[in-house]
Parts: C-alpha cells; structure tokens; sequence
C-alpha cells in the first residue's frame, strides 16, 4: 500500500497480452468474507481472452498485511494456475506518512490517533518488508517473486515495467506508456485532520450520501483549507526505522533490494 501500485497497474494495464481485473485490488485471498465466495466468483473480475491475453492481473495491496490476513499466501497455493508475484517497497517513513494520509482523506479508523509515538499497527507491520516476503517464499519458488522498488517506478517507470514484462515472460512490443501517469498519490487528496473530524460528527455519512461528489470535494476543501498534512516527528521516525532496521537489511540481502538511500536514523 502506498508504494505505487495503482500506477504500475494501470501502466501494465496497457499490454494486449495482460487482462486487468475489473476491481483492481478485489483482496480475495486475504479477506474471509471475500475468499468465501469461491474461484467462480473471483474469476469473474476478468473479461478474459484466450485468444489474445497471457495474465490475468490484480492487485490487492492487502496480500502484503500479513499481521491481518495471514492465510493469503496459503491460499493462493490452493487456487489453480502459476503465479508470478511483484512486490513494491518503499521507504517506511514516506510510506508511513502517505498511508496515514490516505487515511485521513478517506476516513479510515488507522488515523483515529494522531500520527506520532506509539504508531498503530497496520502503518507500521506493512513496512516489515522481509516478513511479509516470508511468508511467499515458503509457498512459491523465489524466482516467481520479482521485488520493486517505489523509486525505481517514479525514476525509471519504463524499465521497472519492463523488468515486470520479462518475468512475466511478456514482449514489450504493444505497449505505450504514459510516464507521466501517477495514480492514488495522497497528494491529490484532501489530507486533513479537520475533515477527518467531520467524518466521525454524527449525520456525516448520511449528508455525505445526498451530495454530488462535486460538492463534497468543494467541503472537503473549505474544511481543510489552511492545514498541513501531519508528519512524522525526528524522534518518531528515528524509533521507526531502528524497528525495522534488522528487516530492512534482510530485505537487501536476502532479495537484493537496494536501501542505501533508506536512512537508519534521521
């Protein structure tokens, strides 16, 4: 979550031989309610294409919550066919801050408490990068496991495309990329703990239903025009990545990412 998934998505999207599922991120091997409706279901979120398409592509940032849904892995060696993972990292404290305001924005109970000591959980255990890999690698070979970086995608989005074309075993030719396409960023949202205030006032949800969305983005501005997006504070975020400190040098050695530019401390 939050490391650029929605944009590499849609980047992939694009490729004749990739079909995209319908809902881009359905969770359907993470969440029980979901995974309970059966594979017929699930493989409905394709308009599938024998004659043309070689992937069918989701994307649920929620396989990677591992502290929540801890059976997805498992469950994605029960479903039939071969799977080939890619996994976007991202630097924890600028992951951390956007999912807070992701959060803020769309009314989430993680940012029911303010973004300092004591980090609730589910901002924090996604940023456990070689845990959450664990658990894939003792159900799937690791070379169907291709692991990215959020930097890679924004630097060089064309060659992190195509390294995920190539394990794919997928040609470049057919595919037209935007590299100016950016999808999700919590910048383009109404970040404010004011409007997430509003959200929890008694009668909000149901206003909220009878407006156009239009007029609730105009309130939502009004409401949080003059305030900052909050940050992590220097304490914070040094306490932030001295926990993950130990994953993080798992996560270069054992998968190779670079995290040179991933600071231990502030």
């Amino acid at each position: 979550m939050k490391a650029g998934t929605t944009t590499l998505f849609d980047h992939l999207a694009g490729h004749p031989a990739v079909a995209a599922s319908s809902d881009k991120e359905p969770k359907y091997f993470a969440r029980d309610h979901v995974y309970a409706q059966g594979p017929e279901w699930y493989a409905t979120l394709w308009d599938w294409d024998p004659s043309t398409h070689a992937i069918a592509m989701e994307a649920s940032t929620h396989y990677s919550f591992r502290h929540i849904h801890p059976a997805t892995a498992e469950r994605m060696t029960a479903h039939p066919g071969e799977f080939r993972l890619v996994y976007l990292v991202r630097e924890p404290v600028a992951r951390v801050e956007s999912h807070y305001h992701h959060a803020l924005a769309a009314g989430w109970k993680v940012a029911d408490q303010p973004l300092g000591e004591n980090l609730h959980r589910d901002l924090v255990e996604p940023c456990r990068y070689a845990w959450q890999l664990d658990a894939f690698a003792a159900q799937f070979p690791r070379s169907s496991i291709l692991v990215l970086t959020f930097d890679e995608l924004v630097t060089d989005p064309e060659g992190t495309v195509e390294r995920v074309l190539a394990h794919w075993d997928l040609p470049v030719d057919g595919l037209s990329l935007d590299t100016d396409l950016v999808r999700n960023s919590s910048s383009s949202k109404v970040v404010s703990t004011r409007v997430h205030t509003a959200r929890k006032m008694p009668g909000s949800a149901w206003l909220s239903d009878r407006l156009s969305p239009a007029t609730r983005r105009r309130i939502k501005g009004l409401i949080g025009t003059g305030t900052e997006a909050p940050r992590l504070d220097a304490a914070t975020r040094a306490a932030l990545r001295a926990e993950l400190a130990e994953d993080h040098r798992r996560l270069a050695g054992e998968w190779g990412v670079d995290v040179g530019g991933w600071p231990a401390v502030d």
